[in-house]
């Protein structure tokens, strides 16, 4: 293999491990801003961090930090959070936590199984 040839190997097979480092980078933080639905009841409440756990339906129990960008639909606000109240989230994941967009109320469905009746 002439020299200049193997010369220019290292170089390749560094550039490439670069180049990938920096997609599964950018993955991780493309993946860390999408938007995730959890919808459940609330557990508990703590007024002096603005945030609450609940039973999501998809998830284990979660704790959701409100803040001044929150939605609320059908709730009068952070204060109008309550143990037992079905909510729906949307929440995006920040430093470690999960953030709400939007908490809502959930509408009183008829359950499986009882549409028509």
């Amino acid at each position: 293999m002439p020299s200049g040839i193997s010369r220019r190997r290292p170089n390749m097979v560094l550039a490439a491990a670069i180049a990938l480092v920096a997609a599964l980078v950018a993955m991780t933080v493309a993946q860390a801003a999408v938007a995730r639905e959890f919808e459940g009841p609330v557990l508990s409440k703590n007024k002096e961090t603005r945030t609450f756990r609940m039973n999501p339906e998809n998830h284990s129990n979660v704790t959701i930090k409100v803040n001044g960008g929150t939605n609320f639909e059908r709730i009068d606000g952070f204060g109008g959070i309550h143990r037992g109240l079905k909510v729906e989230v949307i929440a995006t994941r920040h430093d470690g936590r999960w953030v709400a967009s939007k908490v809502e109320k959930r509408r009183a469905s008829s359950g499986p199984g009882k549409e028509g009746s």
